[in-house]
């Protein structure tokens, strides 16, 4: 039987408990996803301090947002992978590219070469958070990240098991955005991977 994992994607938007702190980012969850960077310029402005509490402590990734206001896909990618580099968790964190189509900026072949950037560069790929009815645009050596909010327990694996039909490297599912959390002052997406943590953590490496 497959063993499931779960945890938040997080940004600014999300305020933990007074109780708790930026502590929460480790207690909702067994990984954690969070904002990096948007655009050209922006930088989450919580995001130096949830890397202070993850950094070796817990399995995370951060993630760009593709902004249509700004520049090429190619320019915003190098952005973020120049933030991460500057900040010293280029090596640790998994990478991902939020890319909602029809919202953010980018075509399929210019997500694939800004992703063949970053492998010359890093030695790894960064994962695509999709929406589910996009999944087919990406390319397949891409790991997906995909949206569809069920706003159910995701004890409906039989649907993830599914949805990892339709694309060869999905490996991890954004079920909900509404979850209940005691750690965070209101809802939170939530997600599910079936791989186990370590795997998780090498999301996107290049073998």
């Amino acid at each position: 039987m497959s063993t499931y994992h779960h945890g938040p994607d997080l940004s600014h938007w999300n305020t933990p408990m007074s109780a708790y702190g930026t502590k929460a980012l480790t207690l909702e969850g067994d990984f954690c996803m969070i904002k990096a960077t948007q655009g050209l310029s922006y930088i989450d402005p919580t995001f130096k301090d949830r890397l202070k509490v993850l950094s070796g402590q817990h399995h995370y990734g951060a993630y760009h947002y593709l902004s249509r206001k700004d520049g090429k896909v190619l320019d915003q990618v190098k952005y973020y992978i120049n933030t991460l580099e500057v900040l010293g968790v280029i090596n640790e964190s998994v990478l991902c590219l939020d890319w909602e189509e029809g919202l953010t900026k980018g075509t399929a072949l210019e997500i694939e070469d800004a992703c063949k950037w970053v492998a010359d560069r890093t030695g790894r790929v960064p994962m695509i958070y999709v929406s589910y009815s996009n999944i087919n645009l990406v390319p397949e050596l891409l790991p997906v990240w995909a949206a569809r909010w069920r706003d159910v327990d995701a004890i409906s694996y039989n649907l993830y098991s599914m949805m990892r039909n339709l694309h060869p490297n999905i490996v991890m599912w954004q079920w909900t955005n509404k979850k209940e959390s005691k750690y965070f002052t209101s809802k939170i997406d939530y997600n599910v991977t079936h791989l186990d943590l370590k795997a998780w953590q090498k999301i996107g490496t290049m073998v």
